[in-house]
């Protein structure tokens, strides 16, 4: 009887790492194509730098931002004991960074507007996993 309960922890605990890799991997490529499409096709660039730079500081901050994202996304599936398979933490990333990516978009540039809505982040990858079909006890 334990040997199963073991065994049940051990399935869920790779399950949500491999689910947070690939909720990792779709928040990043998502936040990196946005950033690509925002400096060499609208040419959304400051002044100051070139396109290569500012590409360069966009994708470390999507780095940043899919950091966030991965922490509330681990702690929403340990919290609602929801843990996503691949494809379907694939999918969440993808949505997740989009909906902040719009979010972004829709708000206005002020400072405490942008940081109210960067710190709205790891609620963003926390509420992913309420998406998901509750995972087996």
């Amino acid at each position: 009887m334990q040997l199963d309960a073991d065994e049940r922890h051990m399935k869920a605990g790779s399950a949500s790492s491999m689910g947070m890799f690939w909720f990792g991997i779709g928040s990043l490529a998502t936040f990196v194509l946005t950033s690509g499409l925002l400096v060499f096709s609208v040419e959304h660039v400051e002044h100051a730098w070139n396109k290569s730079g500012a590409f360069q500081i966009l994708c470390f901050l999507s780095i940043v931002a899919s950091f966030l994202l991965v922490v509330g996304f681990g702690l929403g599936a340990a919290l609602f004991k929801r843990f996503p398979l691949r494809v379907c933490s694939l999918l969440l990333g993808v949505v997740s960074a989009s909906t902040f990516v719009f979010l972004l978009w829709g708000t206005s540039v002020g400072q405490i507007t942008s940081w109210v809505v960067v710190l709205s982040l790891p609620f963003i990858g926390g509420v992913a996993p309420l998406l998901q079909r509750r995972s087996a006890d």
